[in-house]
């Protein structure tokens, strides 16, 4: 895959505005969810779908992206997936029934899916090691700024105008991402593309979409029995994926990266469970601010604005704090700290003082910027370079179902706590019950990160206090 030569530089920044709009489409109707309910004549935590039903699609597409650019050319795919993510946006804008929104946001999930790999891929094959880190920074950024804007943002239209303006915004963002791809992104594919596994891709689908619906019956929709039952489809469907995926010639995803340890670690093993716990937060807190605090959509995404204001903070320093201690310190440490400030939230009261609110989500989102940063620039670490390819695919598809799950489990929770109380609608004891219950998962993580070898991911950190012991050591691979 090639970019253009003229101004190289740029790529980094294309990609990271399309992640970006990807990413700010994931969470920017979380504040409007009250009155998306409203319109559609649905609950709350039904309209939820449309955030989950988003990020499963992402997850389920992602694998199209890198055979589509293939086949059909770099350029031509990320300005046709902008242009279809635009045009969905707008559908999404025109709905007035829940299901015919969740389809066009399923729409809206499948073109981001083809439109931010492509870009992504290209930082990672064109960065040096020696400055990978710092141009996963720039692509990180988004991730970590969009799903904090999104909800002021969403407060803002719903307010002031209609939620149904969070959507038609797109239409200038999408007009010049299609301009700046056009511009700067060579068009570039292979004559000798393999052929795509449509069958490995089937049974992708099915058990992630078996999965998302399996926690959305466990959360209230529609009892016990068939939840569990879905999950367990899911699974079964999930292990015959993975069986197909290892002895295909031309799987889906390949599972190559996985033998490398950092790998396995910050994408399958606590990596997920961290994310997971990282996409909910953005989810909860406005709807909290909401129904408990009894704030307007507005304010309550305003209040959300800790946690952009403690990503900043944390962005200036996260370089030496990974340099001076190392990626499993860092990993573990603030492993433990980010599990602690989501438990914190649950210890939120309306009678709080502003400022007491704010230092408690600055905290979280200082812990928050720190475990993305050093999880997305360890991935690729020890990575080599032939399997670079397999492991972004299959990294953005674990990345994209650890976001969603994380809004369903969410959601779940609420739904499941409510029910316990015999309904009336959602009270602070609802949110603290999911508090806590998410605060678990990035907790669980950290062990995980516990057994990777200290000097893991050193030539991307700099860290490089080790002993003799630890220089005998392989570099993360099993």
């Amino acid at each position: 895959m090639q970019i253009s030569q003229a101004r190289p530089g740029l790529v980094p920044f294309i990609a990271a505005g399309a992640m970006f709009m990807e990413n700010l489409d994931a969470t920017v109707i979380t504040t409007a969810l009250p009155a998306m309910a409203i319109a559609f004549g649905a609950t709350t935590t039904s309209v939820s779908l449309g955030i989950s039903g988003y990020m499963l699609a992402v997850a389920i597409c992602i694998p199209l992206s890198g055979w589509l650019a293939d086949r059909w050319g770099t350029r031509t795919v990320l300005c046709s997936a902008i242009a279809l993510f635009t045009l969905a946006s707008v559908l999404c804008g025109l709905c007035d029934t829940l299901g015919g929104f969740v389809a066009c946001r399923v729409l809206q999930g499948a073109a981001a899916a083809l439109m931010t790999p492509v870009a992504r891929l290209v930082v990672v094959r064109n960065t040096a090691k020696a400055n990978l880190m710092r141009a996963i920074a720039i692509i990180t950024w988004p991730a970590l700024v969009a799903p904090v804007l999104g909800p002021p943002i969403g407060g803002f239209f719903t307010v002031f105008a209609s939620w149904r303006w969070i959507f038609y915004m797109n239409i200038p963002i999408g007009t010049l991402g299609v301009l700046l791809a056009w511009r700067y992104v060579a068009e570039h594919r292979l004559a000798d593309h393999k052929p795509f596994d449509f069958f490995g891709f089937a049974l992708v689908a099915s058990a992630l979409s078996a999965l998302m619906l399996g926690l959305q019956w466990l959360g209230g929709e529609g009892g016990w029995g068939i939840g569990a039952g879905l999950l367990l489809a899911g699974a079964v469907l999930g292990g015959f994926a993975l069986r197909h995926a290892a002895q295909s010639a031309h799987p889906v995803f390949s599972l190559a990266a996985t033998r490398v340890q950092s790998f396995a670690a910050t994408t399958l093993g606590g990596g997920f469970l961290s994310r997971l716990s990282i996409s909910a937060l953005p989810f909860l807190l406005p709807l909290l601010f909401q129904v408990a605090f009894g704030l307007n959509a507005f304010v309550s995404g305003l209040m959300v604005l800790g946690y952009f204001v403690g990503n900043i903070a944390m962005k200036l320093l996260v370089t030496r704090i990974v340099r001076a201690l190392g990626f499993r310190q860092v990993l573990v440490a603030n492993g433990l700290a980010l599990a602690m400030s989501v438990w914190l939230c649950a210890a939120l009261r309306p009678g709080w003082p502003t400022i007491a609110v704010a230092t408690a989500l600055l905290v979280g989102g200082a812990c928050r910027s720190l475990q993305m940063t050093a999880l997305n620039s360890l991935a690729f670490a020890d990575v080599p370079a032939e399997h670079t390819s397999g492991a972004n695919t299959l990294s953005s598809l674990v990345q994209q179902m650890a976001n969603a799950t994380g809004v369903a489990l969410a959601a779940g929770l609420l739904q499941l706590s409510l029910g316990l109380r015999g309904g009336g609608g959602l009270a602070l004891q609802d949110f603290q019950i999911a508090f806590i219950g998410v605060g678990a998962f990035s907790a669980l993580a950290v062990f995980s990160y516990a057994k990777l070898p200290p000097t893991t991911g050193a030539q991307v950190s700099g860290h490089t206090s080790r002993t003799a012991s630890d220089n005998d050591r392989d570099s993360g691979r099993y």
